[in-house]
């Protein structure tokens, strides 16, 4: 089968990255191709990072306490997971606690973000657990197969 020669269509950089050719796009966060909903899809963008709520109290001698409120998506789990790492790294806790009380929503990427820093602290030595998740997010981390790892099993069951 022969293919279409693209690179007479999008002529490439020294990158190797488009140079906007006459078949190239660029359709980026928000935009897409006939620029339909991008206005849309940024304001929801604005509204769900000025939504998520984050703050970090050191809660005695090796511990810290990480207070999360409002919908963890796939827009704010960056967020978090940035914000456990810096918490990891600057405060070097023997234990850390996320409080999820405030959380209405979490997506898989919200429970990525959790493991992630699970994982980071378990490299550290650091017991990371979660407390107090509304019962919709407890139940999304039990299904997932995850809320054992996040200290959640032995205290909800």
């Amino acid at each position: 089968m022969n293919w279409p020669n693209r690179d007479a269509e999008n002529p490439r950089s020294s990158t190797g990255l488009p140079t906007g050719g006459t078949g190239a796009r660029r359709i980026g966060w928000g935009v897409s191709a006939s620029g339909y909903g991008s206005e849309r899809a940024v304001k929801r963008q604005r509204r769900s990072e000025e939504g998520l709520q984050i703050t970090v109290a050191p809660t005695g001698a090796g511990s810290a306490r990480l207070t999360v409120v409002g919908e963890v998506d796939c827009v704010t789990a960056p967020l978090l997971k940035s914000r456990l790492w810096w918490v990891l790294a600057e405060f070097d806790p023997r234990e850390l606690v996320v409080d999820l009380a405030g959380v209405s929503f979490l997506d898989s990427t919200g429970r990525g973000a959790l493991l992630h820093g699970w994982r980071q602290a378990q490299r550290i030595n650091c017991q990371l657990t979660v407390a107090d998740p509304q019962p919709r997010v407890l139940a999304m981390l039990r299904i997932a197969g995850v809320a054992a790892h996040l200290g959640l099993d032995a205290a909800h069951s």
